[in-house]
């Protein structure tokens, strides 16, 4: 996984994988901090957009074949978090920076988008979360169609 603790993505999924490997005992969770010793794993696994994003998680199996690989959020969230933006901007005209990376914004806006994406976040965190563990259930199902398992 490459990852940073100021990543809401991290955070928000984080402790997921973390309890996976506990219960399962059949996931090695091992963190690499992206920036900036890992610029060149992070060039290998782009996201669609042709940028590199965090968290990105890389799943192999024992012999070191690459099994698949989830950047960020799952694509729904990432939709809904769209609209989020959208209805915050018109929620808070007193807000510039609409279009803008939220990287890029001023202190007060980003703070306060980011502290409302945070509770619309949570509103569908089990709705996530349920997404996240079918990738996973794809991944399995794949190794047991090959293991015979």
């Amino acid at each position: 996984m490459l990852a940073h603790d100021w990543c809401g993505d991290v955070v928000a999924n984080l402790p997921l994988f973390g309890k996976i490997e506990r219960e399962t005992n059949k996931l090695r969770l091992h963190i690499l901090l992206r920036d900036p010793d890992n610029q060149d794993i992070a060039a290998a696994y782009l996201h669609a957009d042709g940028h590199n994003h965090i968290p990105t998680y890389v799943f192999f199996n024992q012999q070191g074949e690459e099994l698949g690989v989830f950047i960020e959020r799952p694509a729904e969230i990432t939709t809904l978090m769209s609209g989020w933006v959208a209805d915050f901007y018109t929620a808070n005209p007193q807000f510039e920076g609409r279009g803008i990376p939220i990287g890029q914004l001023a202190t007060p806006v980003k703070e306060a988008l980011l502290t409302y994406l945070k509770l619309k976040r949570q509103e569908v965190r089990s709705q996530e979360q349920i997404a996240i563990l079918g990738f996973i259930q794809q991944i399995a199902t794949r190794i047991s169609a090959v293991v015979g398992d």
